[in-house]
């Protein structure tokens, strides 16, 4: 299976599904809780107790809702916060990737689009080339990680969940 294929794949259970909750984190991390009902649960049924998170954080990112620049990684945290304040609620449609750029795009309703991409390489003291830029937490104890080189996978939930 294809790198892109894989990315898109580990959201599949997102796709459609409301962000109840998004945040600003630290600096310019954005963090995102999804709301996913167990099977056959009638809509506003309790959300699972086991939420998937989305942790945006060591990358470059621009919101896009529109055609307007919401906010992106280098605004001020007011602009930022502003930004996330806007996203709550809004199903996620699609997810895609340029594996081979280090590069994501989150697609939601209303034409928002979340667009990632690594740091610049005269950085990569700071920011080596595998660099994780965000994490997915699922239910499980799982995390599927996308890194500044195009790879990603699952492994056991061994990262550090953020802080807000």
């Amino acid at each position: 299976m294809r790198e892109a294929d894989i990315i898109r794949q580990a959201f599949t259970s997102l796709l459609g599904r409301p962000i109840w909750k998004v945040r600003k984190g630290h600096g310019s991390f954005l963090t995102f809780d999804f709301q996913v009902l167990p099977a056959g649960e009638p809509e506003g049924a309790a959300a699972q107790t086991d939420p998937w998170h989305l942790w945006i954080y060591c990358c470059q990112w621009r919101l896009l809702i529109g055609e307007r620049i919401a906010a992106d990684s280098n605004a001020v945290g007011e602009d930022i916060t502003g930004a996330a304040q806007e996203l709550t609620g809004y199903c996620l449609l699609d997810v895609g990737s340029d594996p081979s750029r280090g590069t994501s795009r989150f697609f939601f309703e209303r034409r928002a689009v979340l667009e990632t991409w690594p740091y610049p390489t005269d950085t990569a003291e700071l920011w080596p080339s595998d660099q994780d830029q965000w994490l997915l937490y699922a239910p499980g104890n799982r995390v599927f990680t996308y890194a500044a080189d195009g790879h990603a996978w699952w492994q056991a939930g061994a990262k550090s969940e953020p802080t807000t």
